[in-house]
């Protein structure tokens, strides 16, 4: 499944041109691609590649969100949570709750979260994220799915395996009727789904008709990263 991608609603130029004004001393993006590689660095992690810009998303508030990441991924889960807090307040504020900007950054603190030891924040910011994404797109669209498939896998995280199995269930009869039996995104479902039953059968939680697991091993979901300079690209 990709990263979350909505297309943004009309007439948001305006709004988006106050994130827009970076500070004297953030206008140089060689100079924060710099910081980034210090940061790594000093963290004992491989410098990664400047990645690029998010489309549409320029200044201070890609910035922000470059620097979060980059304090997640420097070890720091717990500051990149706050920086990924303070950015979605503000772009509520200036963009709306629908914007997927703030789609963006919700599905990138929900990503910290779990990687903080929260997966039952994580479950809550991605119930919310879905919300806005159905209410934005409708249950068929792609990003609607995928958003669904992020929630069952933190539910089973949390330790709701038998949550987990239901939304997977669920989202795979979904994904078959909508994206076909051999896309990506529903050959990934089964998988998640696999891994989930066998976890329910090891807890002695399984029932008698979950038959359809896949027998392959490496059937753990795979998290790539969050926000933006990484992100939430599951």
């Amino acid at each position: 499944m990709g990263r979350l991608h909505v297309p943004p609603p009309a007439g948001t130029a305006q709004r988006e041109a106050s994130l827009r004004s970076p500070s004297r001393f953030l206008r140089n993006w060689f100079s924060w691609h710099r910081f980034a590689v210090t940061v790594a660095r000093a963290s004992s992690l491989r410098s990664p590649p400047a990645p690029p810009p998010p489309a549409g998303r320029r200044g201070s508030a890609y910035t922000r969100n470059y620097i979060a990441h980059w304090t997640g991924k420097a070890g720091d889960a717990a500051g990149a949570i706050a920086a990924f807090e303070e950015l979605l307040s503000d772009e509520e504020r200036v963009l709306g709750a629908d914007h997927p900007h703030t789609l963006e950054t919700l599905d990138a603190l929900a990503y910290w979260l779990q990687k903080a030891g929260d997966a039952a924040g994580a479950v809550a910011a991605y119930e919310q994220l879905l919300e806005r994404v159905l209410g934005a797109l409708g249950p068929d669209h792609p990003e609607a799915l995928t958003a669904r498939g992020h929630l069952a896998f933190f539910q089973g995280e949390s330790g709701d395996v038998a949550g987990a199995i239901v939304a997977f269930e669920e989202l795979l009869s979904d994904e078959e009727r909508v994206l076909g039996p051999d896309h990506p995104d529903t050959l990934t479902t089964r998988l998640r789904l696999s891994r989930w039953r066998g976890e329910a059968e090891a807890l002695g939680l399984s029932g008698p008709n979950e038959q359809e697991s896949l027998s392959i091993p490496s059937a753990r979901p795979r998290i790539r990263g969050a926000g933006q300079g990484c992100p939430r690209s599951w």
